[in-house]
């Protein structure tokens, strides 16, 4: 059946190549033939002889074109915004075809000398070559319905217009050729040059909508700084640099348990998601960080590479800070399903750029950094504490206005050979007292020290001084208790995290 089918459909698509291809040439000669019209008016050409053959076969073409296209694409050519362009631009040939007989004798008839000048229409044709404004002309919705019908309306107007006041001219000017082709020549010219600025203002706030359109996908498929940089130099996806970077992940805490309690309510659960994570995101951007990725309900991003300001402390710095201002917009938010999130973040010297296959690209970083980055998120929780950040990315930060530190301990993640040491960051606006964090540190120095007798009283003081308890002050103290229970010493004072 399909080889059947295949050789009638040939033929349809030879014809239809040559309408398509027959466009432009069509225009040009739309333009010729107004052209010549003009020269006519002037008496520089003769209306008669080789002039009225060149116009007659013009005629014919327009004609030919028109019944070729309502032949082969029938319903789709007649709903087409540029149908009524088409027929007024051929009228002077269709009359000629229903005259034959009389063909001489019409040609110098008041009603075809002033349809003559609508071949000037065919110039409009040039909008269907703007590609917004063909693509909106080619959509089935309600918004390519309401242009087709207006693109068709607006040049009948136009149109009935021309022609009626040429006809008034005649009339007017009856007595004096010479002057009736005078001022029919100037309101040619006048009509040409009133569509020529129409079509230039058209293309020009196309292309800026166009380009503002680009720029909105981009902004939502690329990060702000990637589809800024790119829109003005498409040739830097293949630019790759090394710079120190410091890297983010957030990851909402119970997205697990939350989805399967509203598994029958997935709209609910994107809903909520979306909320939570669109009040996060805002504070990464607001600190001028890339947001790489989503994965679920996590969110990658850092600062760093050619495309952000600063040096290393500060893309640190604005990292620590948008961090910490997420988890507390989202705190604020009281989300009855997400309301706290775990964070991991690490500075290091990474490559930055578009990486991916020669179909697909995604400007990101890479390097060891992201690696303990990614490791110290899920880490975070396992420690008892919220955002849980490298030591590289301390030393970075340094003294911080409104933010407080405390170095939480070692702690051994999969990939690193060494035990890492890591800090946690707290801003200090949302604690009440910061008497704690001075006493679990003298709590994990003696810890370290190996005295577990007298460090499990200090860990018990740092978790009474925090008002809601501290989970590190805890999970220590268990810790000392399970090692005076053995009667073993510290022999590795890092902690093991699963992931």
């Amino acid at each position: 059946m399909i080889d059947r089918k295949a050789p009638s459909r040939a033929p349809h698509s030879s014809i239809e190549k040559i309408i398509e291809a027959a466009d432009k040439p069509l225009l040009l000669l739309a333009i010729a033939a107004v052209a010549l019209y003009l020269l006519e008016l002037r008496g520089i050409v003769s209306s008669s002889g080789p002039a009225r053959i060149v116009s007659i076969v013009l005629d014919m073409l327009f004609v030919l074109d028109v019944v070729l296209k309502a032949a082969f694409r029938r319903r789709r050519y007649l709903r087409s915004a540029w149908l009524m362009t088409d027929i007024l631009s051929c009228l002077p040939g269709i009359l000629l075809l229903a005259n034959v007989p009389w063909l001489q004798a019409v040609q110098f008839t008041r009603l075809f000398r002033v349809l003559r000048v609508l071949r000037g229409l065919r110039v409009l044709r040039s909008l269907q070559f703007m590609p917004s404004l063909a693509l909106v002309a080619a959509e089935q919705d309600e918004e390519g319905r309401h242009f087709r019908i207006g693109m068709n309306v607006a040049v009948s107007v136009y149109a009935a217009a021309f022609v009626g006041v040429l006809s008034w001219l005649r009339v007017e000017f009856a007595s004096e050729p010479k002057s009736l082709n005078g001022a029919e020549f100037f309101l040619v010219i006048g009509a040409l040059l009133a569509t020529a600025l129409f079509l230039y203002l058209i293309h020009g706030q196309l292309r800026e909508t166009s380009w503002n359109q680009l720029r909105t996908l981009l902004n939502i498929a690329l990060p702000r700084q990637v589809a800024e940089h790119f829109l003005h130099h498409p040739e830097a996806y293949k630019e790759r640099h090394r710079a120190p970077a410091t890297v983010l992940f957030i990851d909402f805490v119970g997205f697990s348990s939350t989805a399967e309690k509203l598994r029958d309510s997935v709209r609910t659960l994107a809903e909520h998601l979306e909320r939570v994570m669109d009040s996060v995101v805002e504070r990464l951007v607001a600190h001028d960080l890339i947001i790489d990725k989503f994965i679920g309900d996590a969110v990658m991003a850092f600062r760093g590479g050619p495309l952000v300001s600063g040096d290393a402390a500060d893309h640190a710095r604005r990292v620590v800070r948008a961090a910490l201002e997420a988890a507390g917009v989202l705190g604020d938010l009281n989300d009855p399903y997400f309301s706290r999130v775990k964070i991991g973040g690490a500075s290091d010297e990474c490559l930055i750029g578009a990486f991916g296959t020669s179909r697909r690209l995604s400007y990101t970083v890479l390097g060891d950094g992201v690696n303990l980055a990614a490791r110290l998120e899920p880490a975070s929780a396992q420690c008892g504490a919220q955002a849980l950040f490298c030591d590289e990315t301390h030393r970075l930060c340094g003294e911080m206005p409104g933010i407080a530190w405390r170095r939480w301990g070692t702690i051994r993640v999969k990939g690193k050979a060494e035990p890492q040491t890591v800090w946690e960051a707290f801003d200090i606006s949302r604690l009440p007292d910061v008497a704690f964090i001075k006493i679990y540190e003298e709590a994990r120095g003696t810890f370290e020290g190996g005295n577990l007798l007298a460090a499990r009283p200090l860990f018990v003081s740092a978790d009474t001084a925090r008002p809601e308890g501290d989970k590190p002050s805890r999970l220590h103290c268990a810790w000392c208790d399970d090692l005076i229970e053995k009667g073993t010493g510290i022999e590795d004072p890092a902690l093991s995290v699963s992931k």
